[in-house]
């Protein structure tokens, strides 16, 4: 049996993101502005101390749109919260993001 190579599954990768992207704007175009902000911060600063001060001049978003954006996407089960971080949950929707965020 032939083993993969990093390369091979950067591919499958970026197959499985260009196959899911209809799905991810769709997604992305439902949120809010500060939904929107929330996810990108996440991914920039990590998931941990979201109400630190750090986090909050970071990110240009206040406690009060933190603390409701981040209940809109726990329940959309976009984010999850495990141990002291939260997260997104899909890993391609985080790397979609990201991507979108970069401009790739």
């Amino acid at each position: 049996m032939d083993s993969l190579s990093n390369q091979d599954v950067k591919k499958c990768f970026n197959l499985i993101l260009n196959e899911q992207n209809m799905m991810f704007y769709e997604i992305w175009e439902l949120l809010s502005l500060n939904q929107r902000r929330l996810l990108i911060a996440l991914l920039k600063l990590g998931g941990q101390e979201i109400y630190s001060s750090r986090f909050l001049q970071s990110s240009n978003l206040s406690l009060g749109t933190i603390q409701k954006s981040l209940k809109a996407l726990l329940d959309h089960d976009i984010l999850e919260r495990t141990n002291e971080e939260v997260k997104i949950v899909d890993p391609f929707f985080a790397a979609w993001i990201s991507k979108l965020n970069n401009g790739e």
